[in-house]
């Protein structure tokens, strides 16, 4: 009888895993796109994973950080080609094209938005009620330290 390989997602949690689901978001990529790829596992298990793995959590807030940052890089440089061509108009006379100024402004607003997305700490101006503002390292320690009781609860009970 033959055997059926099987096609659906990983959902077994794996370094290799986590590494490349890092790198993806690093480069930019949303979980909600990095699910859709192949041999990726979707978005209800990554988040299940960052619940259950402080290590993989810690991973993705510093991968989304390190996104958070290209976005804002690549807002920067389309605010340097504006002000060249700003410059450049003012030096030469010409009136800059207003639709050319609008296509920039909608690029910068949606680079601020996607890093603002990945890191709203630092790239959004949103108001945070005050138990919002724990910082993301102290939840992390406080789930590592909840998983390490855990650990040591388990271990109690197998003796």
């Amino acid at each position: 009888m033959e055997t059926k390989k099987a096609t659906g997602r990983p959902t077994v949690f794996s370094e290799e895993i986590a590494e490349k689901i890092a790198e993806l978001i690093r480069d930019g990529y949303s979980e909600r796109q990095i699910e859709k790829m192949e041999g990726m596992p979707s978005r209800g298990t990554m988040t299940r994973w960052k619940h259950s793995n402080a290590a993989f959590c810690r991973l993705t807030v510093e991968a989304r950080q390190a996104s958070a940052e290209l976005y804002d890089e690549k807002r920067l440089e389309v605010v340097e080609r504006l002000k060249e061509r700003a410059l450049a108009s003012i030096e030469s006379g010409e009136d800059m094209p207003r639709s050319a100024v609008d296509a920039l402004k909608v690029v910068i607003q949606e680079y601020a938005r996607q890093a603002s997305i990945r890191d709203d700490a630092r790239y959004s101006d949103r108001v945070r009620p005050v138990e919002e503002q724990v910082l993301i390292p102290q939840k992390l320690a406080a789930a590592e330290k909840q998983i390490e009781e855990g650990r040591r609860i388990e271990d109690m009970l197998k003796l």
